[in-house]
Formats: C-alpha cells, structure tokens, sequence
C-alpha cells in the first residue's frame, strides 16, 4: 500500500493521480510487466499501457524487450529531481509568458477599471484581499470599521503602518470592537490614539459576529467569517454602503466609548 503523502507529492510535482500510482507501485516492484503494474496500482490495463508511454517519455520508466515487454523504474530520488526540473521549466516559461502580458496592458489598475462597472465583487485569496484594503487605506478620507476580536488583531497586524500612515495624511479613523486583553494588541491601540483622528469603542453587547469596513463613505467591505478574512464581499452600490453606514452609525451611538491613556491618568 503506497502512503497517500507519497502519491500527494508525486501528484504536486505534475503527476496524474494513476501516474503516480503506476510510478510508485513500479518503484516498489523494481522491474515488472504491464499486467503487474495494473494490479498492484488497481489501473484498468487499458489505461496501465497509456500510462507507462507517458512514465517512459518523462524519464521514469524504461522499458525492457524480453520474452515479454517489462517496464523498470528509475529510481525514485533521480525521478523526483527530474519532475522538479519539469516542474521549474513550466513555472519559468508561465513567468515569461506572464510578464509579456503584464507588459502590454495599459490604463489603470483592474480595481479602478471595474470600479464603474462591477458593484459587487467577491474576493476569495488573501492577498488581492489586502492588496484591495491597502489601495483603501492610501487613498482614505474616511474608514469607519465593525470588527471582532480577531479581526481587529488582523487588522493590526496586516495594516497598522497603513493605518498610521493614513492618520498622518489625514484620514479619519473610526473602529468598532470588542474589548481584548492582548497586550500586544493594545499597546498598537495606544500608539493610534495619539493621534485625534483615530477612536475606538467597544461594543455593547460586546459580541461581535461579522467585519464591515466603510471607506470614504463610498465604498463597504463585508466579511462573514469569523476565522478569516476572506471571502469578503466589496461593494460601491450606494445603497449598499448608506445601509451599512447607517449600521456603524447606531452601533456607534450604543458603544462604549475608549478611554485613551492620557484620558486614565487624569
């Protein structure tokens, strides 16, 4: 029985699940026929054949001309350094191809080109996720935020020099969240406090199940997760982001208010 992480590997370095199947039994078997690999891999036979020209064109299998055709493996450790090589040739040629067509688009940002047309958009990979949250940030006049717990630890851990640096062009901060006793966490609360533009308040109750995000009163950001920050769901829809302003605005009014550290050593 060939261990799942082993076919796992074989399957990430551009295998087929049946060709890494026939590869690994054969490599156990050492030299063997079609018909022992098929049963020994659970291939039908039909697909065992295909399988093995494929073995034999990528160098991980040669075959042998005897009373009847056997098959021999290479072995293993070669085999996974010449998938690797195959594997690092097809990421170069992707790359080139890539920065060819990256090279001759013109015009603005996809976010800025869609923004008209595209009213809602689901992002489901973190990292256009925060590309789109940095562009906010940059470009902030206004950022009002519902969060829990851990969104508000994200927040501060992926976006606190954008938050500073937004503060300083500015930008007025408004966060709504739930009371933490991470100290880490809220020695970087106590660094945006500093500044007058930023406030912070804490919920009543202080439960919190969803992150929204308001920027610039134009645009609203919703993720329903609790444990991650995508998917997420933009918007520009008016409707939308008046709906969702209006959401902050009477949490806001039921919330307790922060006491910043000058405020407690009054």
């Amino acid at each position: 029985m060939i261990p799942d992480e082993y076919l796992q590997i074989l399957t990430d370095l551009e295998l087929t699940l049946l060709q890494a199947r026939a590869y690994a039994n054969l490599s156990k078997l050492g030299i063997a026929d079609v018909n022992t690999i098929s049963k020994a891999s659970n291939i039908a036979r039909t697909d065992a054949y295909r399988v093995m020209l494929v073995l034999e064109r990528l160098g991980l299998a040669e075959k042998i001309i005897d009373k009847k055709t056997l098959y021999k493996a290479t072995p293993i450790k070669e085999g996974m350094l010449i998938l690797l090589k195959n594997k690092k040739k097809k990421y170069a040629e992707i790359e080139k191809k890539s920065r060819v067509l990256l090279n001759s688009v013109h015009g603005k940002d996809s976010f800025d080109s869609q923004a008209e047309s595209q009213q809602f958009i689901i992002t489901s990979e973190s990292t256009l996720f925060r590309k789109r949250f940095e562009k906010s940030y940059f470009e902030a006049r206004t950022c009002d935020m519902i969060l829990p717990a851990v969104g508000l630890k994200y927040e501060m851990y992926y976006f606190f020099e954008a938050l500073k640096t937004a503060l300083k062009k500015g930008a007025k901060i408004r966060i709504i969240s739930e009371k933490s006793e991470n100290k880490g966490l809220n020695k970087k609360l106590q660094t945006l406090e500093k500044n007058p533009l930023f406030e912070i308040r804490y919920a009543n109750p202080s439960r919190i199940n969803f992150a929204v995000t308001i920027f610039n009163d134009k645009e609203v950001n919703l993720c329903i997760s609790s444990s991650s920050e995508v998917p997420s769901l933009y918007s520009n829809n008016a409707q939308a982001v008046e709906e969702a302003q209006m959401l902050f605005e009477s949490l806001w009014n039921k919330s307790e208010a922060h006491k910043s550290v000058c405020e407690q050593a009054v």
